[in-house]
C-alpha cells in the first residue's frame, strides 16, 4: 500500500495477512514504515487453528535466529498479533498451526532525520568517488556543489586506503586505514566530523560502500592470512586453472617478444583463428592439463586386490545405480593423483558371487570408462576457455566500446590473469615453474596463489563459483570475467572457519556504521549471504536506522527478493541507462511507480508485496557517459525523467557538469574542482530544480505516476496528488532515434496550467559538436566548455512567456491547448507544467473530498439513520428479477450481480484487485469516463421508492459533482464514494440486528448477518397475505428462498425454505418482528393441517413445511423477548395455539385429501396420484409419515420433467413413509408443547398425557427402526453400516437404506432420540462419504442413483440426469453442512472436543472463504461434485447461510 501522508485514506497500522502459501520465494517485498504498528492477521485457511506464530523482531538487542512468540488479541476470527516497529531491518517471521506451517519476511524501511516526510523516496543521490576530493580540509569545498544542487544524500565510494597498483576505487587495500590522500593521521572521526557537519548544516546524509567479496592483491589481511583467499592450498582444485592462467601468460609475453612468427604483437582480426590453433593444438597440449583429472589405474587397481584377497565377497547383491554414481576423489589435484573409496570400491565391485579377478576387472572398466569420461570433458573445456579468450581479446583490441589495445603486452595482454601471483610476478611465472612448484608441493609458492575476483555471465549468485565443483570450473574455463586488481575473500560456511577475516570485517563495519548513515553494498549479488547477513546485521545493531542500498543484479526478481529480504536491503541500484528508448525509460521509471494515474484507491490496510524498491541513477559511476555514447540532447531530458521517478534518485558526480567521458573509478587520479560561486552553471542549476521538484512530489504526496509518449523521442511523465488532484507534467524531447521527422501533437489538458515551472535546452552552440575537441584539465577534473553549449534555464514563467510552447484557454472551465513550437522546442529540452483542475472540476473536487474526507460523510450517515433494514435491502441488494428483470447494463461486461450498491461494490472489489493497466481498461471504467449514466440509474432507482428518496437526491448532488471531474479521475472518485456509503450502510446493517452475537461477531459472523438482509425484501409480485384486517394497508417483507432463481413471483415464498432459514437469518439476528410476522402469516394458512409449500396458490404438498414451522415456533418463544406471547396471538379470530391444536391433531387423527386443483393446470409434470396425499402417525412406533412414490412430501422434491428420457412425474427421491428429518422435528415440537403446556402457554392441559406418550413411543423405538449396525442383516437392501436409515415404510423399500444427509437435521433438533455411540459412528461415515468442500452430497456416491453434478438443462435421454433429474440425488447442499457441523459439536465425545471444533472450524472457512469472494456476498444453494460451481445453482441461497450461521454461533457456545 501507499506509504503515503493521506491520512484520510489511510491507517495507523498495517496489517499482514498470514497466508498457508507464504514462503521465502513469494513474488514481492513487504515494506513497512518505521515507528509504524504491525498487525499480523490471519487468512481464512488459518482461522481454524491455534497458530503458533514467531518472528525475530527485537526493538533491540536484536539477534538473528532468536525468536520469541507473538501474543494474538483474542481466539476470534478477527484476531490479531501487534508488533510496533521502531528498528530498521528485516523481520523474519514464521508460524505453525498443525500441519501447516510458512514463513516470510518484512522489511522496516530506516526513518531518515532529514527527510521532509521521512519517505525515503524522496532521497536524492550524489556519488563521489572518495580519492578524488583530496584532502579532508578540502572536502567542504568540493562537496558543496552537492549542497547547491539540492541532493539530500551523498554516496562515498570506498574511503579506504586503495591498492598502489591500481588504484581502483573498490580494490581496498587496507578495511581499517583511511586513502592517505585525505591528509596524514586522518581517521574516521575526523570523516564523521564531516559527515556530521553535512547531516546538521546541509541536511544531507552520507553513505559509503561496504566492500565484503573481495580485497586488494596486496590486501593487509591476505599478508598475515592467505587463507583468506581461495588459494591453491585451501583450494587444490584450482591448481589446473592457475597453470592455464600461467600457460596464457607466457603467451603474452612470447607474442610481445615477438618469439612466435606467424602472431605478431600489433594484431587484426585475421590473427584470432591463427592464435586458436596455436593454443589449442601446439601449446595447450604440452602441459597434459587432462592429468590433473586422472586416476592412476594400475596402480589403484592393485592397491585394490591387495585389500580384497583374503576377504570374502560381501553379502550385497550387485546394485547398478550404486556402481554407477562410484566416483574419483581428485583430491590435491596432482597428475594421475585421483584417489578412490576402497571400502565403498569393495561394497560394490567384490559382491556376492563375484571372484577377487572379476571385481578388479570391473573396477578396472569403470575407472577407465571414468578417466576417459574426464579427458573428453577436459578437452570440451579447454576449447571453450580459448574461445572464451578469444572473445575477451576481440573486445579489447577490436570492439566498438572496448578499450581498443593496440599491441600484445604485459601491460595490455592478450587475456588478463585471473590470478595474484607471488611476488605479484604475473609475467615472470613460466608454466614450468608452477609445475616445479607442484611437484614439489612448495607451501608458500601455493598459497600465494590466490583466485582473482569478478563475475560470471547468467550465473547463479547464490553459487560460489571459486569452491570445488568436482573438476573444472569457471576458472579453467575462462568463464570469469575478472578484475585482475582485486582478490576473492574466502570466509567460509562459518566464522570458525575464518576467524580472522571475519573478525577484521566486522571492525571495517563497526568504523562504516558508527560514521555514516548507511552503506552501499557493493558486489551483493556476489557477497556470502551468511556473511553480509551477519555483517548487516551487526551495522544496525550500532546503527537502529542503517540505509542499506544493494549493488544487485542477478537477472532474477526472485533472487533479488532472497537477498533483500535476507539483509534487509532498502533499495536497489537500477541504471536509467539500460533504456535505450524513451518509451522504454518511461516503462522503467512507471514499472517502480505505486499507482497510475486515475486508478483507484487502494483502500485496505493490509501489507501487499510490491517491486523491490528501484534506486534510480540517471548516472551511475560504473556507467558510461551519455554525452559519448548517446548524445548531449539525451542528458537533460533523462535526468529530469528520472527525477519524475516515485523511487529514490541518483547521479554520478560529472553528470551535472557535464564531463564527456567516464570518470573512471580505476584510472581516474585527477581531483574534483572546489566549488566557487561562479560555478553555479552547467547542469548544477538545472539538477538543482530537478531534485527540488522530485522531493516536492513525494514530501507532498504526488503517488500517482503515469507516462505517455508523445512522439518517438518526446516522453511526458505525469505526477498526480490522489487527494487535491494537482497534477505535475513534464515532457522531454531527445534524438534517441535518429532520422526521425518529430511530430508533436498538441496536447489537449482537462486543466488550468498555473504556472511552467521551468524550461530549459542544453545543445551545442550552432549545432557545432565540440566533443573532439575536448581537452582534459590534467589536475581536475573538467566539463565541456560553456561557451561551446546553449544552455537555456528559465523557471516560474506565466502561461504567454514560454518559449516552447503556445498555451490557449478559452475561459477556467474550457480544456487547454498546448502546441509546441518546432522552432525552440528541439531535442535536449524539457518543460515541466503545474495543472491544476479546471475551476467548475476544482469545486467538485473540493466539495467531494470535503464531503468524503473531513466530514465523513456525516450527511449519508443521517439520512441513512432513517433507513430500516427493508430499506437497506433495497438500497444494497435487489436481483435482476426483483428488479422486474432491470438492471444496469455495462457495456462490455454485463450487469452487476445486484441492482443495488453491494452489485456496484462488488464489482469495485475485482477492479481493485487488478493490476493498474488492467484497472483502467475495465469496462467499468471506461464506461464511467464516457458518460454518467450509470450514475443516474443509481440515484433515479433510489429516488422511485419513497423511503430512499432523500438517499437519491444525496448520490445525485454528489455524482454531479463527479461528472464535473475529469474524465481520469471519474473512476477514482466515484469509487471512493461508492465504497465509503457502502460500507457505512454495512454499519447501519449491523447496528439495527440487536443481538449481541451480531453486535459483537467477528467479519464473518457479520457478513452472514447480512445475508438476512439479502433475502427479505419487499417484491411487488410477492406480496404476503395479510392475516389481520386492520393490517390490510401496511406491506412486510418476505424471504426470498434464493437469489436469483427463487426470488419474486410464485417462486419466492416457500414455506419449508422460510422456516428453515429462520432461525438463522431473524432470529440470531435480533429480527424478531420479521420472524413475527412470517410464523403468524404462514400459521394463517394452514389447511389439512400443513401450512403451505409455495405461498402462492397456495399448494399444500409438502409434508415437512408444517414441521419446520412447528420448531421455528419453538425457537422464536426461546428466543425472542417474551416470545411465549405470539401463541396467544390472533389469527382471523383465533388464537395461535389453537391453529398449532388444528395441526397436531390433524396429523394424529390422520388425513387422506387430494390436492385442490390438481392437474395439469396446478402441476404440468406430476402425475395424477402424486396429487393424492396422505399424514399421519403411526400408533405403533409414534412417527409421522406421509405421501406415496409419486410425490414428493419432503425437501427433496425433484420431480421428473422429461419425456425423452423417461422419468417425467417419477420423484427423483420421493421419501414417502415416515422420513428421518421429521421424526426429529416432531420429537422436538412434542417436548416444547408439553413445555408450554407446563408454563400454561399451551392451554391444553388434556393433550399433555397424549403428547408424552407419543414421544415415549419414538424416543423407544427410534434407534430400533433407524439404526443399522456393524451386524444388521433385517435386509437385502442395506449398502452401509453404521448409519440410519433415511426412512422407514416407504413405497420403494430399499430407499429406507439409502445414505443421506437427512437424520442430520434430526440429530440437531432432537439430540435425546440418538444413542451418542451410533450418532457419532453415523457422523463419521458422512464426515468421510458424504462431506464436501461445501456442501454435504445428497447421496451415497456408491449408490446406484447417484449422479454429482446438476444439470437442469440436460436433455439427454438419461432417466437419472435429463433435466435435473439427480437435483436431490448427489449434488452437494450447503445448508445440509450446518447441520452437520452442528450436530458434530453436539455429540463429540469429551477427549475429542479440541479435535472436533477444529474440525468444524475447518469446514468453516471454506464458507468465509466462498463468501468474501462472491459477488453476491453470499452462500450458493449447492455445488456439484467436490465442491466443483454449478451453473444452475443460486449463488445465493437463504438456507444456506441460515444454517451456517447457526453452525458459527453454535461454535461461540461450544468455546
Amino acid at each position: 500500500m501507499s506509504r503515503r501522508r493521506t491520512s484520510s485514506v489511510s491507517a495507523y497500522f498495517h496489517s499482514f495477512i498470514l497466508e498457508t502459501n507464504v514462503s521465502l520465494t513469494s513474488p514481492g517485498i513487504y515494506y513497512i514504515p518505521s515507528d509504524s504498528h504491525l498487525h499480523f492477521t490471519l487468512s481464512s485457511s488459518l482461522i481454524p487453528y491455534n497458530v503458533q506464530l514467531f518472528c525475530d523482531y527485537h526493538s533491540t538487542n536484536f539477534q538473528r535466529g532468536v525468536y520469541h512468540q507473538l501474543t494474538w488479541s483474542s481466539k476470534d476470527d478477527d484476531r490479531f498479533a501487534q508488533l510496533f516497529c521502531t528498528r530498521a531491518g528485516p523481520i523474519h517471521f514464521y508460524y505453525t498451526a498443525k500441519d501447516k506451517k510458512g514463513e516470510g519476511y518484512i522489511i522496516v524501511e530506516p526513518r531518515l532525520s532529514n527527510l521532509t516526510s521521512g519517505d525515503p523516496e524522496e532521497i536524492t543521490c550524489l556519488t563521489v568517488l572518495s580519492k578524488s576530493l583530496g584532502k579532508i580540509d578540502d572536502w567542504e569545498s568540493r562537496l558543496s556543489i552537492a549542497y547547491h544542487s539540492n541532493y539530500n544524500m551523498i554516496h562515498f565510494t570506498p574511503i579506504q586506503q586503495l591498492y598502489k597498483v591500481s588504484n581502483s576505487s573498490y580494490s581496498v587495500t587496507h578495511h581499517h586505514q583511511l586513502n592517505p590522500l585525505f591528509g596524514k593521521d586522518k581517521t574516521h572521526d575526523d570523516i564523521k566530523k564531516v559527515v556530521d557537519k553535512m547531516a546538521n548544516e546541509w541536511n544531507i546524509v552520507s553513505i559509503t560502500d561496504l566492500v565484503y567479496n573481495h580485497a586488494a592483491n596486496d590486501c593487509s589481511i591476505l599478508e598475515n592470512h592467505p587463507e583468506a583467499s581461495y588459494n591453491l592450498v585451501n583450494s587444490p582444485h584450482l591448481k589446473p586453472a592457475f597453470l592455464l592462467d600461467a600457460i596464457l601468460m607466457q603467451f603474452t609475453c612470447d607474442v610481445n617478444q615477438g618469439r612466435l612468427d606467424r602472431i605478431p604483437a600489433e594484431i587484426s582480426k585475421e590473427h584470432l583463428p591463427i592464435i586458436k590453433e596455436y593454443l589449442l593444438n601446439d601449446i595447450i597440449p604440452r602441459y597434459a592439463l587432462h592429468e590433473f583429472y586422472m586416476i592412476d589405474i594400475k596402480k589403484t587397481v592393485e592397491e585394490f586386490a591387495q585389500l580384497i584377497q583374503n576377504e570374502l565377497p560381501t553379502s550385497s547383491s550387485h546394485n547398478y545405480e550404486d556402481e554407477y554414481t562410484f566416483r574419483i576423489n581428485y583430491g590435491s589435484y596432482i597428475p594421475y593423483g585421483g584417489r578412490i573409496d576402497f571400502e565403498k570400491a569393495r561394497d560394490i565391485f567384490y559382491c556376492a558371487g563375484r571372484t577377487p579377478i572379476q571385481a578388479c576387472e570391473l573396477l578396472t572398466d569403470r575407472l577407465m570408462y571414468l578417466n576417459h569420461l574426464k579427458y573428453s570433458q577436459v578437452q570440451s573445456d579447454l576449447n571453450r576457455a580459448v574461445e572464451n579468450c578469444l572473445d575477451g581479446c576481440e573486445y579489447h583490441f577490436f570492439g566498438s566500446y572496448g578499450p581498443h589495445f593496440k599491441s600484445i603486452s604485459p601491460k595490455t595482454p592478450f587475456v588478463g590473469n585471473y590470478f595474484a601471483y607471488p611476488h605479484e610476478k604475473t609475467f615472470q611465472t613460466s608454466p614450468e615453474e608452477v609445475l616445479q612448484a607442484y611437484k614439489e608441493n612448495n607451501k608458500t609458492f601455493l598459497e600465494r596463489v590466490m583466485a582473482h575476483n569478478g563475475w560470471v555471465m547468467n550465473d547463479n549468485p547464490l553459487r560460489n563459483f571459486a569452491e570445488d565443483t568436482q573438476g573444472p570450473n569457471v576458472y579453467f574455463r575462462r568463464e570469469l570475467n575478472q578484475w585482475s586488481d582485486i582478490v576473492k575473500l574466502n570466509f567460509g560456511s562459518c566464522e570458525a572457519d575464518s576467524p580472522h577475516l571475519w573478525a577484521y570485517m566486522k571492525e571495517y563495519t563497526r568504523l562504516i556504521a558508527t560514521t555514516f548513515h548507511g552503506a552501499r553494498l557493493d558486489n551483493c549479488h556476489s557477497t556470502p549471504l551468511h556473511v553480509a547477513q551477519y555483517l548487516m546485521d551487526y551495522a544496525r545493531e550500532l546503527n537502529p536506522q542503517f540505509y542499506i542500498l544493494g549493488e544487485l543484479f542477478t537477472n532474477s526478481e526472485t533472487l533479488d527478493n532472497t537477498f533483500i529480504n535476507k539483509l534487509g536491503i532498502n533499495a536497489l541500484v537500477r541504471e536509467s541507462l539500460h533504456a535505450r528508448l524513451p518509451s522504454d525509460l518511461g516503462h522503467m521509471i512507471c514499472s517502480h511507480g505505486r499507482l497510475s494515474v486515475g486508478s483507484l484507491f487502494r483502500l485496505q490496510t493490509v501489507l501487499k508485496p510490491r517491486r523491490a524498491q528501484a534506486f534510480l541513477y540517471d548516472q551511475t559511476h560504473d556507467n558510461p557517459c551519455p554525452i559519448e555514447r548517446r548524445s548531449l540532447a539525451d542528458v537533460l531530458p533523462r535526468s529530469a525523467y528520472v527525477a519524475m521517478s516515485c523511487t529514490p534518485t541518483g547521479s554520478n558526480r560529472g553528470y551535472d557538469e557535464l564531463v564527456p567521458h567516464h570518470i573512471d573509478v580505476v584510472h581516474e587520479r585527477r581531483l574534483y574542482d572546489k566549488w566557487t560561486d561562479d560555478k553555479k552553471r552547467s547542469l548544477i542549476q538545472a539538477k538543482s530544480i530537478f531534485n527540488r521538484l522530485h522531493v516536492r512530489l513525494s514530501s507532498d504526496g504526488y503517488t500517482r505516476i503515469i507516462a505517455d509518449q508523445l512522439s518517438s523521442n518526446t516522453l511526458m511523465i505525469t505526477r498526480q496528488h490522489p487527494l487535491t488532484n494537482s497534477i505535475i507534467i513534464l515532457i522531454g524531447y531527445t534524438d534517441t532515434i535518429e532520422g526521425e521527422n518529430e511530430k508533436i501533437e498538441p496536447l489537449m489538458i482537462q486543466g488550468t496550467i498555473e504556472e511552467i515551472l521551468f524550461e530549459m535546452n542544453l545543445s551545442w552552440l550552432n549545432n557545432d559538436n565540440k566533443l573532439d575537441s575536448f581537452v582534459r584539465n590534467v589536475d581536475f577534473i573538467n566539463g565541456l566548455r560553456e561557451k561551446d553549449l546553449n544552455i537555456y534555464i528559465n523557471e516560474h514563467l506565466k502561461r504567454d512567456e514560454s518559449k516552447f510552447v503556445e498555451i490557449i484557454q478559452e475561459n477556467e472551465n474550457k480544456l487547454t491547448k498546448v502546441t509546441f513550437n518546432k522552432e525552440t522546442f528541439l531535442p535536449g529540452s524539457v518543460l515541466a507544467f503545474q495543472i491544476n483542475l479546471l475551476s467548475n472540476a476544482k469545486q467538485a473536487s473540493t466539495e467531494l473530498r470535503k464531503e468524503i474526507f473531513e466530514n465523513e460523510l456525516l450527511s449519508f450517515r443521517s439520512l441513512l439513520s432513517q433507513c430500516s433494514l427493508i430499506d437497506l435491502n433495497f438500497l444494497l441488494y435487489r436481483c435482476k428479477n426483483e428488479e422486474n428483470n432491470e438492471i444496469y447494463l455495462i457495456p462490455e461486461y454485463g450487469s452487476p450481480v445486484y441492482a443495488g450498491l453491494q452489485g456496484v461494490e462488488s464489482l469495485l472489489i475485482q477492479m481493485r484487485s487488478l493490476s493498474n493497466e488492467q484497472m483502467l481498461k475495465h469496462p467499468l471504467c471506461l464506461h464511467l469516463k464516457q458518460g454518467n449514466w450509470f450514475m443516474s440509474y443509481i440515484f433515479q432507482r433510489l429516488l422511485e421508492k419513497k423511503q430512499t428518496r432523500l438517499i437519491g437526491q444525496w448520490f445525485e448532488k454528489y455524482f454531479q459533482f463527479i461528472e464535473q471531474l475529469p474524465k481520469y479521475l471519474i473512476s477514482v472518485y466515484f469509487d471512493l464514494l461508492i465504497h465509503r456509503t457502502y460500507n457505512i450502510c454495512i454499519e447501519r446493517g449491523i447496528e439495527l440486528m440487536s443481538t449481541p452475537f451480531i453486535q459483537q461477531g467477528s467479519s464473518f459472523v457479520k457478513s452472514l448477518a447480512m445475508t438476512s438482509v439479502q433475502m427479505m425484501g419487499i417484491v411487488s409480485n410477492a406480496h404476503l397475505p395479510t392475516y389481520e384486517e386492520s393490517n390490510n394497508d401496511k406491506q412486510y417483507p418476505s424471504m426470498a428462498a434464493g437469489l436469483p432463481n427463487f426470488s419474486e413471483g410464485i417462486w419466492r415464498n416457500w414455506g419449508r425454505d422460510t422456516f428453515i432459514s429462520l432461525r438463522g437469518l431473524l432470529l440470531l439476528t435480533g429480527r424478531f418482528d420479521e420472524a413475527r410476522h412470517l410464523l403468524l402469516t404462514y400459521g394463517s394458512c394452514l389447511r389439512h393441517g400443513l401450512i403451505p409449500n409455495l405461498l402462492a396458490g397456495p399448494r399444500y404438498n409438502a409434508r415437512d413445511a408444517i414441521w419446520f414451522w412447528l420448531y421455528s415456533l419453538s425457537q422464536y418463544t426461546q428466543l425472542a423477548p417474551n416470545g411465549t406471547s405470539i401463541l396467544s396471538e390472533n389469527i382471523q379470530g383465533k388464537p395461535l395455539h389453537s391453529i398449532i391444536k388444528t395441526a397436531i391433531n390433524t396429523h394424529l387423527n390422520g388425513l387422506t385429501f387430494r390436492e385442490y386443483n390438481a392437474g395439469y393446470q396446478l402441476d404440468r409434470v406430476m402425475s395424477d396420484e402424486g396429487f393424492n396425499n396422505r399424514i399421519g402417525v403411526d400408533s405403533k412406533t409414534g412417527f409421522v409419515y406421509g405421501g406415496n412414490r409419486w410425490n414428493s412430501g419432503t425437501w427433496m422434491d425433484k420431480m421428473g420433467s422429461s419425456e425423452e428420457a423417461g422419468n417425467k412425474g417419477h420423484p427423483g427421491s420421493p421419501r414417502d413413509g415416515s422420513a428421518v428429518e421429521l421424526i426429529g422435528l416432531s420429537r422436538a415440537t412434542i417436548h416444547w408443547l408439553i413445555q408450554m403446556i407446563k408454563e400454561g402457554f399451551y392451554p391444553y392441559e388434556d393433550q399433555k398425557t397424549i403428547l408424552a406418550t407419543w414421544l415415549k413411543k419414538i424416543d423407544e423405538n427410534f434407534e430400533k427402526e433407524f439404526w443399522i449396525d456393524e451386524t444388521s442383516n433385517q435386509s437385502h437392501f442395506i449398502n452401509r453400516r453404521n448409519i440410519y436409515k433415511d426412512t422407514v415404510n416407504s413405497s420403494l423399500q430399499y430407499t429406507d437404506y439409502q445414505l443421506r444427509p437427512n437424520f442430520l437435521i434430526a440429530a440437531v433438533v432432537a439430540p435425546e432420540m440418538f444413542n451418542k455411540d451410533h450418532i457419532w459412528l453415523a457422523l463419521s461415515q458422512v464426515e468421510s462419504i458424504l462431506l464436501g468442500p461445501l456442501g454435504i452430497k445428497t447421496l451415497d456416491p456408491s449408490d446406484e442413483q447417484y449422479v454429482a453434478d446438476y444439470d437442469n438443462k440436460n436433455e439427454s435421454s438419461d432417466f437419472k440426469r435429463a433435466h435435473g433429474y439427480n437435483y436431490h440425488n448427489g449434488p452437494e447442499w450447503v445448508w445440509l453442512t450446518g447441520y452437520y457441523l452442528r450436530a458434530k459439536l453436539l455429540f463429540s465425545p469429551k477427549e475429542k472436543r479440541h479435535e472436533t471444533r477444529e474440525h468444524v472450524q475447518e469446514v468453516l472457512t471454506r464458507h468465509r472463504q466462498t463468501l468474501f469472494a462472491s459477488d453476491w456476498k453470499s452462500l450458493p444453494e449447492l455445488t456439484s461434485d467436490n465442491g466443483s460451481f454449478c451453473r444452475d445453482s443460486c449463488p445465493a441461497q437463504a438456507w444456506s447461510c441460515a444454517t451456517i450461521l447457526e453452525a458459527v454461533y453454535d461454535v461461540q457456545q461450544y468455546n
